[in-house]
């Protein structure tokens, strides 16, 4: 189908541009990072930054074959992301039909067993071409918004020590994280309605502990071999701290007692 529009666009005077899953990813978190520095933003404001990234991403582009699949590099908030995401690619396939715009999406197989998704599309122009990736980027915006949780830590006297929005669970700081657990007794996950998905106690090793919850809470997909060997050396490392742990409450007791 590439060559069909290629062929076509020669003799109508559109371009065919390719459009990665990337691109699409990286405006939605722009805005979203974005909103979440200005949580006062209305809907029309939001509507407003989200047409500026788009324009700012195609802005570097000329009306002729070419490719988008490098970023603007001047562009400072707009970041690269390397993603598998067939669900964004499938968004961006949907929001072409509904503009009426040729499309041809193509998976490609990574060595890690994982999958990229590279589209081609034919636009008229580069502002079709804004227009396109403001659509496909509000409803993949949308659905991070809806998978998005909150989590807070609080001390003894319920004051809030850490607090955090996240999609997947490498979203979070661990590093702050850990270091505003030493004051934190008991911790909270909430949706985005606001309600309680998970509560409980702070335990000794909250990064561990937060880890497990949100990694629980996270989009499910398919692990890459990397993803599922390094799954089971976390695993294994946290089996190891807690036969150490319990080696020390042994040996603690067998001390008391002998005292």
């Amino acid at each position: 189908m590439v060559d069909e529009l290629t062929n076509e666009s020669f003799q109508t005077g559109k371009a065919v541009v390719t459009v990665t899953v990337d691109l699409i990813l990286a405006i939605s978190e722009a805005c979203r990072k974005s909103q979440e520095q200005n949580p006062g933003m209305n809907a029309e404001q939001k509507d407003s930054l989200l047409s500026k990234v788009a324009e700012k991403a195609t802005s570097h582009y000329k009306e002729t074959h070419g490719s988008l699949k490098n970023f603007n590099k001047d562009g400072a908030d707009i970041t690269h992301l390397d993603v598998n995401d067939e669900r964004t690619a499938q968004i961006l396939k949907e929001t072409c039909k509904k503009s009426h715009i040729p499309v041809d999406m193509k998976p490609i197989s990574r060595a890690d067993g994982s999958m990229t998704f590279m589209a081609f599309c034919e636009v008229k122009n580069v502002d079709q071409l804004s227009g396109l990736l403001k659509l496909a980027s509000a409803q993949v915006l949308e659905e991070q918004q809806a998978m998005t949780k909150t989590l807070t830590l609080a001390n003894e006297e319920g004051k809030e020590v850490f607090s955090q929005d996240f999609v997947k669970d490498t979203d979070i700081d661990y590093a702050k994280l850990e270091e505003a657990g030493a004051d934190a007794v008991t911790f909270q996950i909430t949706d985005h309605k606001k309600d309680i998905v998970e509560k409980g106690e702070v335990s000794e090793d909250v990064k561990s502990q937060i880890k497990e919850k949100a990694k629980a809470l996270s989009p499910k997909k398919e692990k890459t071999l990397k993803e599922k060997i390094q799954d089971k050396k976390e695993k294994s490392q946290k089996q190891q701290k807690d036969r150490n742990r319990q080696r020390e409450k042994a040996k603690k007791k067998t001390r008391d007692a002998s005292l």
